[in-house]
Parts: structure tokens; C-alpha cells; sequence
């Protein structure tokens, strides 16, 4: 009809700003959910992280035929070498160096009842030797407020697992 407007094709921009405020509070929310649920699959990853440092240093022991370690405290693991000035952290960059553990999460020894201290001891607790042999070792990982937690186990076969506390 001659004099009247045509009709409007497409969305106006407050219509796409609408859109674009839904799908970002509907995204954060997500996210959130995932951060807050996330803590189990934190400690299983981190449990995991455990295992693969503990299996690099046991391997890289019977690679380089050197005697190797690890050694842990509350919120710290790390590999260690023998220096000529006693047992020393690897600090250098690759999976054997230190690790802080998340806030929150702990590691405890199963073999005592002691808490351990926060900070890498003077001295590691495990020796991973250059023919393979190996003492067992039971330590558990835990978060704050959550249970049951995950245990990572050495037998003296060489199995090293990280389970879940309640798998055990």
C-alpha cells in the first residue's frame, strides 16, 4: 500500500542485547556449577598428578641408573636427587620438580597417625632405586570438606594406583 511503512525483517538491538545477556548468565552459571562440582574431579586429578611424579621418578631412576626419591609433605611433593650435600629437591622445570598442592587439599601419610608436616622434608620418604626396588608407600589425598578422598599405593610389586579411599 502506497504510504505505509514496509515491515520490519530481523531483530532490533535491544532484542540481540536481550539474547546476549540470557546466554552469559546461563554460560556463568555453567561455569559456576562446574567450579563447585569441580572439587572431586580436582582431587582426582590432582591424585593422578601424584602418581604420574612419583612414576617419573621411579623410571627416570632406572633409566639414568641412579638412585632417585620422592619426598612429600602436607602440601607439597616433589622428586629428589642425592647432591653431595645430601638429599635435594629437583628443582629443575619437567614433572619431577615441586608441586604445590591446590588450596584445600592435603596429603597425609596412612602409615601414621602424625600430620605431616606443610612443607618438603630434608629427606624423601621414598627411594626409587636403579634396579626397580622400591618400598610401599601408602599416602592419602584429601580435600577440605570432602569425602572420602583418594589413596595412592605402592606395593612392593611395583603397582602404584591412586584409588578412591572408599575403593580401597
Amino acid at each position: 500500500r502506497p504510504g505505509s511503512r514496509p515491515t520490519q525483517r530481523g531483530f532490533s538491538l535491544v532484542e540481540l542485547m536481550v539474547v546476549v545477556a540470557i546466554v552469559a548468565v546461563v554460560s556463568g552459571a555453567v561455569i559456576y556449577a562446574g567450579s563447585v562440582g569441580g572439587g572431586e574431579r580436582r582431587l582426582e586429578s590432582e591424585a593422578r598428578r601424584v602418581v604420574a611424579v612419583l612414576r617419573a621418578v621411579c623410571d627416570a631412576a632406572a633409566i639414568e641408573a641412579d638412585f632417585l626419591a620422592f619426598g612429600f609433605g602436607a602440601r607439597f611433593y616433589a622428586g629428589y636427587r642425592l647432591e653431595r650435600t645430601g638429599w635435594e629437591p629437583i628443582k629443575a622445570s619437567g614433572p619431577m620438580r615441586p608441586y604445590e598442592l591446590p588450596p584445600g587439599i592435603s596429603l597425609a601419610s596412612s602409615d601414621t597417625d602424625t600430620p605431616l608436616p606443610p612443607e618438603l622434608p630434608a629427606a624423601p620418604q621414598v627411594l626409587c632405586s636403579p634396579g626397580g626396588d622400591i618400598g610401599p608407600i601408602d599416602l592419602q589425598l584429601m580435600a577440605a570438606g570432602a569425602a572420602p578422598g583418594w589413596r595412592i599405593r605402592l606395593d612392593r610389586e611395583g603397582r602404584l594406583r591412586a584409588l578412591q579411599a572408599d575403593e580401597s
